[in-house]
């Protein structure tokens, strides 16, 4: 199901869709950006930036993430509303947890997740 489908449902008073009909159709959303972060929005990486400033780029970017559908859920009414929210969080949280494993491993400060033992994903 789209942003536009989900906008349509609540303007005709049908409601918020549950968590599974958003997840059967996420393949159909558009790729838009749910930032007003202009820093976000604008950001730009040198030619030559190496590992180290790309992968905290993702960093930043994921915390935000977080903090916007945390936001969103704390405000949402709905619990349909609140739980696809809430579930985004798990979601961002899950690539953060990767992409700093990965900052730490590049940049000899940490341990790396070698071998996947478990999924960081939420079901």
């Amino acid at each position: 199901m789209s942003t536009f489908e989900e906008l349509r449902r609540l303007q005709a008073g049908i409601g918020w869709a549950t968590l599974e009909e958003m997840k059967t159709g996420a393949q159909h959303y558009p790729k838009i950006s749910v930032f007003k972060d202009k820093e976000i929005l604008n950001l730009k990486l040198r030619p030559d930036a190496g590992e180290l400033e790309v992968i905290n780029v993702g960093i930043q970017v994921e915390k935000k993430s977080i903090d916007y559908y945390r936001d969103a859920a704390q405000r949402a009414e709905d619990l349909k509303a609140r739980e696809v929210f809430n579930w985004l969080v798990g979601e961002e949280a899950g690539h953060l947890t990767i992409l700093n494993a990965e900052y730490d491993n590049r940049s000899g400060a940490g341990f790396y997740y070698d071998n996947m033992e478990f999924s960081l994903e939420v079901e």
